[in-house]
């Protein structure tokens, strides 16, 4: 359901209008575009890429916190020191 307060295009109106439009505010300002259904394909590859993040995810989940420390000073090192 849209909730425009002023005209269409206004700096009032958000959400999708009559499943067209979308009007979003956002940090960098107000936006309108066509809505967009998202596409979620379920093909071999997608489902394979799904289960290796998980199985990452998982992993990550389960080293120690000095260990994260370490790959996170690693991968993000300090700069300008």
């Amino acid at each position: 359901m849209s909730k425009v307060e002023g005209p269409l295009f206004s700096l009032e109106a958000s959400k999708t209008f009559g499943k067209t439009i979308t009007f979003q505010r956002r940090p960098s300002g107000h936006s309108a575009f066509l809505r967009t259904v998202p596409y979620d394909p379920h093909s071999p590859g997608q489902y394979a890429m799904r289960v290796y993040m998980g199985q990452a995810r998982s992993s990550w989940t389960n080293l120690s916190a000095d260990y994260k420390l370490a790959w996170n000073d690693f991968v993000f090192p300090k700069r300008g020191i």
